[in-house]
């Protein structure tokens, strides 16, 4: 959401009965290999920090936990990742 913003934030979520099948890292190669995406500097996302597979998943994309920068909106049982590109 927000693409042509200050900071474009990001969201995936699925349903229970589908996680584990491969859908998360399908998605997400999609959304971020988007024209729209592929070359902005800064998105950022939350996930909850028990959902240890779409964290990695994000990881692997280039996202990064910020401890330091984290709004006052982002629930203490999740994490506040940023992906930014020079």
């Amino acid at each position: 959401s927000h693409l042509h913003g200050e900071q474009p934030s990001f969201g995936l979520g699925l349903r229970e009965r589908t996680q584990g099948q491969g859908w998360g890292p399908k998605l997400m190669a999609a959304a971020m290999e988007d024209p729209r995406v592929k070359n902005l500097s800064l998105i950022t996302l939350t996930v909850v920090k028990s959902n240890e597979r779409a964290w990695h998943i994000y990881e692997r994309w280039g996202f990064e936990v910020n401890l330091e920068n984290r709004p006052e909106w982002v629930p203490e049982e999740s994490y506040y990742m940023e992906r930014r590109r020079p």
